[in-house]
């Protein structure tokens, strides 16, 4: 069922981006664009295959030889983009010859669940700690210190790489995601030693919380000012309440407004394929961040309702497996997954719709882009790779 909903979501997006993309461009340019989808769906299928067939989890639990590396490598392939030119003011991307770029914080992002699964899962679990009267005697503070000797080398690289996607390559959108799925997981581990840990991160991300709806009021807003937050960072907040100004309907708040003017128009059913007019340099990023006001415009609501659904489904299938395998980092790989798939519908969806600030989230499958088509593919495949031990282990125990 993964399998094929991956594959229909896939050439359904690539519909939507052929669709999206035809706003003015030559025969030649629309050509390439879309041979280049249709060619990063194949690379991704093959990718994963690749995983769903040989992925392992003794790369990640060989700190000599496996994850040391692992974690080198993404932490310098994380910096690369920082020599090549921006794009829209972050510096995310590999410009590789003949117009192809490459995401490299946007591929990391299921080998960077993959360690993070790794550590949380693979903690010891001595007999004695399961004893409630003895692990009482342990000082939070040694409960922590023990922890820390096993984690501290993989979440130190963790936060390096975070600290470079948001710092480095300015990508707040992307490191915004993977600290999500990194607290989720956190929350989901199960160690005796961490459940005094999880208590004061679940505070902590309330917390966070209220400073997030409180950024997106007036004094917030003064508030980032004095820090420093830039001109253009600042817009896209102040326009979730100023969305339909006359001085900003033409500028800051465009792109959101024709937004919501597509779903309008397109109803229930839409208008048909290829017939949105609002791609012709009304909405900006259109076979991309903005795909969604396109596909809702020709497809209507239904057209929504279905890609949701699947989304659905995917999830549904990851959990339901999640919470039945016993081995910590498939069941937190699994959990990782389905919160990436989430968190990039939701931020998608809210900043498409004006319910959050844009941040420059593709929606997964659909959106333009061979970066993000890739990562969700591999994730997929190695997501699929621990279903299919799961189901064998359980038929051959039975």
């Amino acid at each position: 069922m993964i399998h094929l909903i991956m594959l229909l979501l896939s050439f359904f997006g690539a519909i939507m981006v052929t669709s999206a993309s035809m706003s003015g461009q030559n025969t030649q340019s629309l050509a390439f664009l879309i041979t280049k989808q249709f060619g990063f769906i194949v690379i991704s299928y093959i990718l994963m295959i690749f995983f769903a067939r040989k992925f392992q989890w003794k790369w990640f639990f060989n700190p000599s030889r496996g994850l040391n590396y692992i974690l080198l490598f993404f932490l310098v392939f994380i910096l690369v983009p920082r020599f090549f030119d921006p794009v829209y003011g972050s510096y995310n991307w590999i410009q590789l010859p003949g117009g192809f770029t490459i995401q490299s914080s946007e591929i990391s992002k299921p080998f960077i669940i993959a360690i993070i699964a790794s550590v949380l899962g693979g903690l010891p679990v001595d007999s004695w700690m399961l004893d409630k009267e003895r692990l009482k005697k342990v000082k939070f503070t040694d409960k922590i210190k023990r922890v820390w000797t096993v984690v501290k080398g993989p979440l130190i690289a963790v936060v390096a790489m975070m600290g470079i996607i948001l710092i480095v390559q300015n990508d707040f959108g992307t490191f915004m995601i993977i600290l999500v799925i990194a607290a989720t997981l956190v929350f989901m581990a199960s160690h005796p030693f961490i459940t005094g840990l999880q208590r004061i991160l679940l505070i902590v991300f309330i917390v966070a919380i209220g400073i997030g709806v409180f950024a997106m009021t007036p004094g917030g807003i003064h508030l980032l000012e004095t820090i420093g937050f830039e001109e253009y960072q600042l817009n896209r907040i102040t326009s979730l309440y100023t969305l339909f100004e006359r001085d900003r309907i033409l500028s800051t708040s465009m792109q959101q407004v024709n937004g919501l003017l597509a779903f309008a128009k397109g109803g229930l059913f839409g208008n048909g394929l290829g017939s949105s007019i609002l791609k012709y340099g009304y909405i900006p990023e259109q076979e991309s961040d903005y795909v969604l006001a396109i596909l809702i415009d020709e497809f209507g609501f239904i057209g929504f309702l279905l890609i949701t659904i699947g989304y659905i489904i995917i999830m549904f299938i990851l959990f339901k497996h999640a919470f039945k395998i016993k081995h910590q980092p498939s069941r937190l790989y699994l959990i990782g997954t389905a919160t990436y798939i989430f968190v990039h519908y939701l931020f998608n969806v809210g900043g498409t719709s004006g319910l959050i600030p844009l941040t420059g989230v593709p929606l997964l499958l659909i959106s333009a882009g061979g970066s993000s088509q890739m990562a969700i593919f591999i994730a997929m495949g190695i997501s699929q790779n621990i279903i299919a031990r799961h189901v064998s282990s359980e038929r051959k125990r039975k």
